[in-house]
Order: C-alpha cells, then structure tokens, then sequence
C-alpha cells in the first residue's frame, strides 16, 4: 500500500498509487483523507466539501458520502474509471446507455446479458 511510515497517506499522489494498487478501488477513512489533504481539526460540511474538491482535482472520488466521522470509511476510486460510469449510471438512470449499463451489470452470474443475445443473434441471421 502507498502509506508512509507512520501508516498515512501523505497526498493526493499517494491516495491515487493506493487506489491503483488496490485494483481500482480501496477503502480509506475519513480521517485518511483529512491528513492527506492537510490537518484539519472537524470534519464539517465546508471540510468536506473542500477534500471533495481536492480528491476530484486528484481524479479522485468516494462512496457514499463523506462523513463527520474520522474513523468512519468510505470508498475512494479513480474517476475515469468503469466504477465511475456504473455510479453515474445509478445516479440519472433515465438516460438509455445508463439504463443498458445497469441492465448489464444486473445479469445473473452465468447468464448473458439481452445485449449479448441480441448479438449473437444478429451473427447467426446475417451471416
């Protein structure tokens, strides 16, 4: 893990090479970020809203929301990653690739998705 000694984070640059190593998405406390981004005394809303904004010019985000909390964990994952299309996807499911992505991401394991179906389907017809 990109900790430093004393077991933290100690920037942004660090928080992206973890989240790296870790397959595209770890688990980090909220009292991670807080250090990492500066030492701050509360993790109120203004707080809050001031890592976000710092994570993001990181290419960084976290699930679900930030937290008062310092021991309380939240997921921090890379922005331009798949994880980052399937959240957008739960978030405004209105629009039809957000649905298709959710439609495939729902597919029983072992099963195919409609779209793959739909696929093979038209291999079989046009050829």
């Amino acid at each position: 893990m990109a900790r430093n000694a004393a077991g933290r984070y100690a920037d942004g640059e660090e928080l992206k090479v973890a989240v790296d190593e870790a397959g595209g998405v770890v688990s980090v406390t909220m009292d991670d970020l807080r250090r990492a981004h500066g030492e701050y005394g509360k993790l109120g809303p203004h707080v809050r809203q001031e890592i976000r904004r710092w994570l993001a010019g990181h290419g960084l985000a976290v699930l679900p929301e930030m937290r008062n909390y310092g021991e309380d964990q939240v997921a921090l994952y890379r922005v331009d990653s798949p994880l980052q299309a399937l959240v957008d996807a739960i978030s405004d499911p209105t629009t039809a690739p957000n649905l298709e992505r959710l439609r495939n991401v729902a597919v029983p394991e072992g099963e195919h998705s409609a779209v793959e179906v739909l696929e093979k389907v038209r291999a079989l017809v046009l050829d």
